[in-house]
């Protein structure tokens, strides 16, 4: 069965057996129910991204920060990229050249072609960035970074492969000199990115199950403290109608946190995609 059929199942799923409750538990009950996801999603989508980001700035950023650092010191990055431009374009690189590829606002490519220029070298823009995409080859990531650094090699090598726009990016702060900083750039291009939104996912489903108990917790007290009244009972086609609501709350939640999980680009694309979300039929209308 592919992912898609299942996203689909799941969602049939969630809306038959909702609305079967809902009509069984009748409207009180079931408006109880949609009170309760109702909260807990809006407590989900306010709180997901402060909760993610806190979680990634104070747990993840500085371990991937230094373990980028160790890693570059364990290879030889900044000898690498000058080579690497000398090679390919057969210019001299000074320190003050990688300066200005770092700390610019143009792209790589568009240094490297001014550089060239001012030592009597003239490139053009279509050599310059056919050569550009081999610079983050494994074999040279292995150089940058050194031959143990398989993880921080596979995050580099994910990220660029699903944005154009990293390369220069990456090329930019492996021209850092300051392996401190060098490395920190590179967690702001490369881990940040990719990390950042599969934890805003996890958080979004997290909060909304602490919400949905939570928020079923006080509804018990005010319940029982008789503060609201007790849930009746009965079947009824509206409490169907608001156990279908309940499951509509619920796969936009998921909808959300599956959008949120494929925009940072670590999910592997057999797994979950825009195109597998596409191919859905039910599932899609809620993303």
């Amino acid at each position: 069965m592919t992912m898609n059929v299942i996203l689909d199942v799941v969602a049939v799923l969630l809306i038959v057996v909702f609305a079967a409750v809902g009509y069984k538990r009748g409207i009180s009950h079931s408006a109880r129910g949609l009170i309760v996801i109702g909260v807990a999603a809006g407590c989900a989508f306010l709180l997901a991204k402060p909760v993610s980001n806190g979680v990634y700035d104070s747990f993840v950023s500085e371990p991937i920060t230094e373990a980028f650092e160790e890693d570059m010191k364990d290879g030889n990055y900044i000898e690498t990229i000058r080579n690497t431009i000398e090679k390919e374009f057969d210019i001299k690189i000074t320190d003050k050249d990688l300066e200005q590829i770092s700390n610019s606002d143009k792209t790589v490519g568009e240094e490297i072609r001014i550089i060239a220029k001012s030592k009597g070298v003239e490139l053009t823009k279509s050599d310059v960035d056919e050569s550009i995409d081999s610079f983050l080859s494994k074999e040279k990531l292995e150089e940058y970074l050194g031959d143990d650094s398989e993880d921080a090699i596979k995050l580099v090598e994910s990220i660029v492969d699903s944005s154009e726009n990293k390369v220069s990016d990456v090329i930019k702060a492996l021209s850092d000199s300051d392996s401190k900083s060098a490395a920190k750039r590179l967690e702001k291009e490369l881990a940040q990115p990719a990390i950042k939104p599969i934890l805003k996912a996890l958080c979004t489903v997290l909060l909304f199950i602490i919400g949905v108990l939570v928020a079923k917790v006080v509804l018990m007290v005010l319940s029982v403290m008789r503060i609201i009244p007790v849930a009746s009972t009965g079947v009824s086609f509206v409490g169907a109608i608001f156990g279908l609501a309940e499951a509509v709350l619920i796969l936009v939640v998921l909808g959300m946190a599956a959008k949120m999980a494929i925009e940072g680009g670590s999910v592997p694309s057999n797994v979950l995609s825009e195109e597998i979300i596409e191919k859905t039929i039910v599932f899609k209308v809620f993303c």
